[in-house]
């Protein structure tokens, strides 16, 4: 019992320091690896992507229900659909956070590593499989929301670097930059009330308009 409670110590010094109760904008920029595969099957449908050591990750929100967990993508020319995760599925691991879950099975598997500094998602088959990236891309962007915090993170060349990029199979290297807020991509993002998805009508005000980004020390 003694040991178990100063094993769960770092866990909650660390979700001390994450108090808010509303979502906002946390940028990673120490993003390690993404590899995304678009296979024949929906089984071979996959993503991973990993951040280290990452000043964003130095606070953690909870993720236990009833904590909201949910993983978007964005590229050029598609926005995903939201998925939202079984909150019942996290668990208290060492000194962080383990999700684990098969919701489509066979071939189906949502898997994150949420401890201080590091996140790695991985997710395969379906529903990923139902709205799967595809290349060849210009950047990536990934949003993992959990709790009060959205985490993004845009993949690009420069200062990462594309190892492949081709219809099937996208693999790009860190680090990462911070995201960048749009209007028209279809995302609601402060300090918007909605997003149609116009581009074109959005170009003149996008340029004025910001993001509430969390400060992480």
């Amino acid at each position: 019992m003694t040991r178990t409670i100063f094993r769960l110590l770092p866990v909650a010094a660390a979700l001390l320091l994450s108090s808010s109760t509303a979502s906002a904008l946390v940028d990673l920029t120490r993003g390690q690896r993404l590899m995304a595969v678009d296979g024949v099957q929906p089984r071979q449908d996959r993503i991973t992507f990993r951040f280290t050591k990452d000043p964003g990750l130095f606070a953690l929100e909870n993720p236990l229900c009833p904590a909201v967990t949910k993983i978007q993508f964005l590229t050029q020319g598609q926005v995903t659909a939201e998925q939202l995760l079984d909150c019942t599925k996290w668990k208290v691991a060492g000194t962080g956070f383990r999700y684990v879950d098969n919701p489509v099975k066979p071939g189906s598997v949502r898997r994150i590593q949420y401890r201080v500094g590091t996140l790695v998602v991985t997710l395969q088959g379906v529903p990923y499989a139902n709205d799967a990236l595809a290349g060849p891309v210009d950047f990536v962007e990934t949003r993992v929301t959990i709790g009060g915090a959205e985490y993004c993170a845009r993949w690009d060349q420069p200062p990462g670097k594309y190892v492949r990029n081709v219809a099937h199979r996208i693999v790009i290297r860190g680090p990462t930059t911070a995201c960048q807020v749009q209007c028209g991509n279809q995302i609601v993002e402060a300090p918007e009330q909605c997003d149609d998805g116009d581009l074109a009508r959005a170009t003149a005000t996008s340029s004025s308009r910001s993001r509430a980004r969390r400060a992480r020390t």
